[in-house]
């Protein structure tokens, strides 16, 4: 599977907290959210309506940027 690389600019768009960078309370909501399934869930960074280990990776690979 692809892992979509995203830009600063596109994560601003993607997580609740919108103050300029992916960090612990973007953590804390992936984590609240984790294994839910639905629309519109703040934590569904790759737009799969499901929050799992792949919204992880992505909050991983840009933690602090």
């Amino acid at each position: 599977m692809e892992m979509k690389s995203y830009t600063g600019r596109q994560l601003k768009k993607l997580h609740k907290y919108r103050h300029g960078k992916v960090n612990i309370l973007d953590f804390e909501i992936l984590r609240s959210q984790f294994n839910q399934n639905g629309i519109n869930l703040s934590a569904d960074f790759n737009k799969d309506n499901k929050i799992n280990i792949l919204d992880f990776e992505i909050l991983r690979f840009n933690f602090n940027k």
